[in-house]
């Protein structure tokens, strides 16, 4: 079975274990040869923007994700970067690090998010430092399909009002953007292109099988305590996988949704789910960082 990594198919057993060895064996290269093709290829701001990636501990994209990236900065095109976010579930701390809870909604700006806003404007800062023509836009589109009937019970509010907060989430967001000097577009996720996301889900509803049970063990194993938080309860081997697989098939629509010739998907979730976006998004480079367990 094959592995979605960053530099193209690897093959995994059932289980999954092949994928930490893989991994293990990627962490003895230098994050100089991991980002060499955008280095490369992108000139002296491909330089640049590797070094950024480097300190906001990006984790490298596959060499033709990079060269994409690197094609984008060359001819100065418009480059899109873009990110989708959670809403503000409720989270409480657990020593060192902040966990969801999902007891509540609130209406502000939440942990994802507010991680994604900094790389960001980051990113802005940088591309605005560089003397080029080249000034990207930047997009936070907020994950409002999880106004769904399970979530809405699981924090006790109808969908209006769950819509309501998130609408107001995404006020706060800009508004703090604005404060930051940055601009950023902070509409709902499906707002994009409604058509679109509709053809989005039923195309993943058939790529979803062609996904290796192996990554599927793997993802399970990183993301089942983070299930029975947002399910309320501990969960069967078989309720888990039921959840991860509905996820799954929103991560590759989200992926064939945000797809375009100059756009960046920036994820900010733990890294095991960029693989599923990466198998809707073809060939739109996608980027994800280091981050701890929410």
């Amino acid at each position: 079975m094959c592995y979605w990594d960053t530099d193209g198919p690897i093959e995994v057993s059932e289980n999954g274990s092949t994928i930490g060895e893989f991994l293990a064996k990627r962490k003895e290269r230098t994050q100089a040869e991991q980002w060499r093709y955008l280095a490369y290829h992108g000139g002296e701001v491909g330089n640049n923007l590797v070094q950024l990636m480097q300190e906001m501990e990006a984790i490298p994209p596959g060499k033709s994700e990079q060269k994409t990236i690197a094609r984008l900065l060359r001819n100065e095109v418009e480059i899109v970067f873009c990110s989708v976010i959670c809403p503000d579930y409720s989270t409480e701390r657990q020593g060192d690090e902040i966990r969801y809870t999902f007891n509540s909604l609130g209406d502000g700006i939440g942990i994802v998010t507010s991680r994604a806003l900094e790389v960001h404007v980051s990113l802005a800062q940088f591309f605005a430092n560089q003397g080029t023509n080249n000034q990207p836009r930047f997009t936070l589109a907020m994950a409002d399909q999880e106004a769904n009937d399970s979530n809405c019970l699981r924090v006790g509010l109808g969908r209006e009002e769950f819509l309501k907060r998130l609408r107001e989430s995404q006020k706060a967001l800009a508004d703090q953007a604005q404060h930051r000097g940055v601009t950023i577009e902070t509409p709902f996720l499906t707002e994009l292109d409604r058509d679109r996301w509709e053809t989005s889900k039923l195309e993943a509803k058939h790529l979803v099988d062609k996904v290796p049970r192996g990554l599927l063990s793997f993802a399970l194993r990183v993301r089942r305590k983070l299930y029975e938080r947002w399910a309320g309860r501990i969960l069967n081997e078989d309720a888990a996988m039921t959840m991860l697989l509905v996820q799954v098939e929103e991560y590759i629509a989200v992926g064939r949704y945000l797809s375009s010739a100059n756009r960046i998907i920036v994820g900010l979730d733990p890294p095991i789910m960029a693989n599923f976006v990466r198998h809707g998004a073809g060939q739109t480079p996608v980027i994800y960082f280091k981050r701890p367990d929410y």
